[in-house]
């Protein structure tokens, strides 16, 4: 089957010729790679890199590093070898322009090591590329990862979607996203797609430029897409930030159709990291700069608004971010059907996976009443104001915890909020409980425990852990944010003004009235049946059709 053309790229990369490697058994192997034309077209070195898995940071994980030169225009071979000081890498016998080792850090005893291939800039040292894949030392660490493999593979429970048309059979999806990671929405809803697909008898593959390297070969590297999609195949791209392998993706000839997660305010990172919010300034220019895809879908009726802007009026790109940046709020037109067709679609695929998700054990606070944050810890979910917030709740309630779930990428942010717990707030920082790292069994024991549901977040394009805490009953607390009021609809409890102190008052008053709580309750059952019929894949489907029924994309 005739693969399909793609315009030459400049992009550089390196293929890995397998997903694992086993020492379970050996004390040896072999990675083959294979490198773009774009790396002989620029000046670039190679580094082997090797962690700990399950702490993959510098230095107290960090086993050592190699860095050669790329004179050559070859592929080459590379010799991972175990020893009794360590691990060291090879290439062909060439000998490494620098290399380091941790004399206090061997990975001897870790159950798997995380192997990172990078090119960077040889002037500034730059990453322009970077892939990974796991060192298996154990044998329950290589059996562990093939049980992950196979759940993205195959869910525990069943997804009953179904198209109601026959699928073109020799007809392959390809779910793309830049970042793919399971507690992450955009992650969770390109796996969850996945599912879906391949529960309805469709070939589906995943594809991602960053992933937990223990599904590697469930997730494949984002650079291998144009050899193995063909131009009857149809890719869906999940977007929500600056991708360098988007203007790859726009130039398949095959069908395409583009899912808008929406992209966050430049403004919540600048002080935190940069280059991130220029990154998130770059992903509404590129939206704007993209060729036409097949279809477009957005994750809610705000971010589609703001992608019509984008796609519509590519001259008003500066004045979107500059609203995003001041308020999150984009003049997007009237709810009317814009130039281009923008279809709502929200990201939900199984809205009771939890059916099939056992309880597990997990230590929670003392105090009863705990109000539950789950999401990322990053600035525009404004962790620092539910620390306020209850601070000023803590006052109605001596019995009161708040537990934050999530991870945070951020180290200056992170940094932030320890301040406050160790100072502004330490009255109750006992009292404040951060979780990272649970497994999908002890968030469900911890939303099973949980009285109460709080998120001051300022920005979303759809909460998703909304939807969740109305699949456990409990009331929620919001600011009304535009995402959020959306989600939430006429239901839960949402603030217009973070006043704390009265906010805390009025959270105390529902929740000790019973009458006033099961109100809360039972609206959240109705908005949460609702969303449940409109999840129930009419709509994803019903794109899909229209793009499939118009043959070849041919851009």
């Amino acid at each position: 089957m005739e693969l399909s053309k793609v315009a030459p790229t400049s992009l550089p990369y390196v293929t890995l010729d397998r997903d694992w490697l086993d020492f379970s058994t050996d004390d040896t192997g072999e990675l083959a790679l294979g490198f773009s034309r774009g790396v002989w077209q620029s000046e670039l070195s190679l580094v082997v890199d090797i962690y700990s898995a399950k702490n993959p940071v510098h230095p107290a994980g960090h086993v050592g590093w190699w860095s050669w030169s790329l004179w050559d225009k070859s592929d080459l071979v590379t010799t991972i070898k175990r020893n009794a000081g360590g691990f060291e890498a090879e290439i062909d016998g060439l000998e490494p322009t620098n290399q380091w080792q941790n004399p206090d850090f061997t990975g001897i005893d870790e159950d798997a090591l995380a192997v990172r291939v990078v090119l960077r800039d040889v002037t500034t040292e730059a990453i322009v590329f970077e892939d990974a894949l796991l060192l298996h030392n154990r044998a329950d660490s290589l059996e562990a990862a093939g049980a992950s493999r196979q759940l993205i593979h195959q869910p525990d429970t069943p997804i009953t979607s179904a198209a109601w048309y026959g699928w073109p059979g020799d007809t392959a999806i390809h779910v793309v996203a830049a970042n793919i990671f399971s507690r992450d929405a955009v992650g969770n809803f390109a796996i969850d797609l996945h599912r879906l697909f391949r529960a309805n008898g469709i070939e589906s593959q995943l594809y991602a430029a960053h992933f937990d390297p223990a599904v590697r070969g469930a997730i494949r590297h984002v650079s291998s897409l144009p050899e193995t999609v063909r131009d009857h195949d149809l890719v869906v791209l999940n977007f929500s930030i600056y991708d360098p392998y988007v203007e790859m993706i726009s130039q398949l000839r095959c069908r395409k159709i583009l899912y808008f997660h929406n992209v966050t305010p430049p403004r919540f990172f600048q002080i935190y990291d940069a280059e991130l919010a220029e990154f998130c300034s770059r992903a509404f220019v590129q939206l704007a700069t993209l060729p036409p895809f097949d279809g477009y879908l957005a994750n809610s009726l705000h971010s589609m608004r703001l992608l019509a802007q984008c796609l519509n009026s590519p001259s008003s790109v500066g004045a979107a971010i500059a609203e995003a940046n001041a308020d999150g709020e984009v003049d997007g037109g009237s709810d009317e059907s814009p130039v281009r067709d923008v279809v709502v679609c929200p990201p939900l695929v199984s809205s009771d996976r939890w059916a099939g998700i056992d309880a597990a054990p997990i230590k929670l606070p003392k105090q009863t009443n705990r109000l539950l944050y789950v999401g990322r810890i990053a600035p525009h979910k404004r962790v620092e104001d539910l620390m306020a917030l209850f601070s000023q709740y803590a006052r109605w309630d001596n019995n009161s915890a708040l537990i934050i779930v999530g991870g945070c990428g951020l180290h200056g942010y992170a940094n932030y909020l320890e301040y406050l717990l160790k100072n502004t707030y330490a009255d109750v920082a006992d009292r404040i409980h951060m979780l990272d790292h649970i497994s999908d069994g002890q968030l469900k024991t911890v939303y099973e425990s949980s009285s109460a549901f709080v998120t001051m977040t300022e920005h979303e394009g759809f909460c998703v852990p909304l939807i969740e805490a109305m699949h456990f009953g409990l009331p929620i607390f919001a600011y009304a944010e535009d995402g959020v009021s959306q989600t939430l609809g006429r239901s839960g409890r949402q603030y217009f003004t973070k006043d704390f102190e009265s906010m805390a008052a009025d959270m105390n008053r529902v929740l000790s009235t019973a009458w006033m709580r099961e109100s809360l309750v039972t609206r959240q059952r109705a908005r949460l049946a609702r969303w449940r019929r409109e999840s129930d894949g009419t709509v994803l489907w019903s794109a899909i059709e229209r793009v499939i029924a118009n043959g070849v994309g041919g851009r």
